[in-house]
């Protein structure tokens, strides 16, 4: 266990953090966030194109569905109604 003068000693030999460090943070943390920012929004708007492309495809993927159930319909009904005549 560490003696208590030495904790100090060694506390108070650990530097501060220079003046051109603090500059150089405060000059590059804005640009890093900024940067950070706008590479969210560019994945978040692909993953919005991609789920749009997934509902236009659902969509045409049930219009299609509709219509065939609809010529399977007429079509059976229509051979219903020729054998009743």
């Amino acid at each position: 266990m560490k003696s208590l003068s030495r904790a100090l000693t060694e506390a108070r030999s650990q530097r501060a953090p220079s003046r051109a460090s603090r500059e150089a943070a405060r000059v590059w943390l804005p640009r890093i966030a900024s940067f950070a920012l706008i590479a969210a929004s560019a994945l978040g708007l692909g993953g919005c194109r991609a789920v749009e492309a997934i509902f236009k495809v659902g969509v045409w993927f049930g219009v299609l569905i509709v219509v065939t159930l609809v010529a399977v319909t007429g079509g059976v009904l229509a051979l219903v109604m020729k054998k009743k005549t």
